[in-house]
């Protein structure tokens, strides 16, 4: 299974999100540049699956 982590930076538009994937020597970079305010709403929206998720008897059913 490859091994996954996250990096957030900053950037000349407001955030840099990197997400990579290592398996053995293969890596797979994503990044992806963000204003701001943008990062700011993905925000939210993660808070919040997180706290329904939380908050359901069957997390996985939601998911």
């Amino acid at each position: 299974m490859a091994k996954i982590e996250l990096e957030v930076g900053t950037c000349p538009t407001g955030v840099l999100l990197a997400l990579k994937s290592v398996e053995g020597r293969v890596h797979h970079v994503t990044a992806i540049e963000m204003t701001n305010d943008e990062a700011l709403e993905i925000s939210k929206l993660i808070k919040q699956r997180v706290k329904e998720n939380l908050e359901s008897p069957e997390p996985s059913e939601i998911n």
